[in-house]
């Protein structure tokens, strides 16, 4: 028998957003706990409910997912938030994973790779979707400008740990 996984869902796109809560809600050993439609409102849903797992968009009207993301984990440096994006930006997983994210899939993700990123997540492994593993694996292209910490000053040792391991050909 499964645990349940109690999950939010933070996204600004109404549709989206229903969609993965029915499929999400269908899935055996998942309960859609709450639903969010900003960060606000998604970190004030955290505080309240406690879920297990958080999917998070990155991009939001208002505070953007990765301020959310930082937020969330503030109130709860235990959070288990895995990045739900359409963003394929190195740049964007790196701030994510950076910020404390555990997981970073896109919204491209067949149905069984979120479902396992979810149980991953759940489970406390870090998870990042396969058609991102390559993009950790090569690292961010954009050279960061004099001023900036390098992206890898930005990492925590796990963090980069993480990304040794993909670059290695692990899989989540």
């Amino acid at each position: 028998m499964l645990a349940t996984i109690r999950l939010l869902l933070v996204d600004d796109h109404p549709v989206m957003r229903a969609g993965l809560a029915n499929l999400l809600a269908s899935e055996p050993g998942f309960d859609v706990a709450g639903q969010a439609t900003d960060g606000l409102q998604g970190v004030r849903l955290w505080q309240e409910l406690r879920p297990d797992v958080c999917l998070l968009d990155i991009t939001m009207q208002g505070i953007d997912g990765i301020e959310t993301l930082r937020r969330i984990r503030a109130a709860d440096p235990t959070a288990r938030v895995v990045m739900l994006t359409s963003s394929e930006a190195p740049e964007d997983l790196a701030q994510a994973v950076a910020a404390g994210a555990l997981g970073y899939v896109t919204k491209n993700v067949e149905h069984d790779e979120l479902v396992q990123a979810i149980r991953s997540a759940h489970a406390g492994r870090p998870v990042i979707s396969s058609d991102m593993q390559l993009v950790a694996a090569q690292g961010s292209p954009a050279a960061p400008s004099p001023a900036a910490p390098s992206p890898a000053a930005r990492l925590t040792p796990r963090e980069e740990e993480v990304l040794d391991l993909l670059r290695e050909g692990f899989t989540n």
